[in-house]
């Protein structure tokens, strides 16, 4: 039996003509590792240089943007409220409670003080 193992046919190992050795799994993974951890030093000293020294100037500028904002929110209020005075007062002088048949119940009444509201009323009759 020892002579037929013997005998038997043996594969050969595959045979390396140019001398490297065999690449092993650390230095499979060397190279995509040191160019991410290049990438990653890069964008480190991109954030430590001129992100940090804009910081300041950013936030800055979006209060800037935000006091803007609610700037012209409050002009757009301050016009609103004018249309609905405005429209309010229109349906005063045009004599809707006479159109209503005089009734209580549909009287409009503006935020003036009661002498303006006397005045206007004087007009009317």
């Amino acid at each position: 039996m020892a002579k037929a193992d013997s005998q038997a046919p043996r594969l050969a190992a595959p045979s390396r003509t140019d001398g490297r050795p065999k690449a092993t799994a650390s230095s499979r993974y060397l190279l995509p590792f040191a160019t991410a951890a290049l990438i990653g030093a890069c964008i480190l000293v991109y954030y430590l240089t001129y992100v940090q020294q804009n910081r300041e100037y950013l936030l800055n500028r979006d209060y800037r943007v935000l006091a803007t904002i609610g700037e012209q929110m409050s002009e757009t209020l301050v016009d609103q409220m004018s249309i609905l005075t405005s429209y309010v007062d229109s349906f005063e002088n045009s004599g809707l409670n006479e159109i209503m048949g005089g009734d209580q119940r549909f009287k409009c009444h503006t935020s003036g003080t009661h002498s303006d509201r006397e005045a206007n009323l004087g007009k009317a009759s």
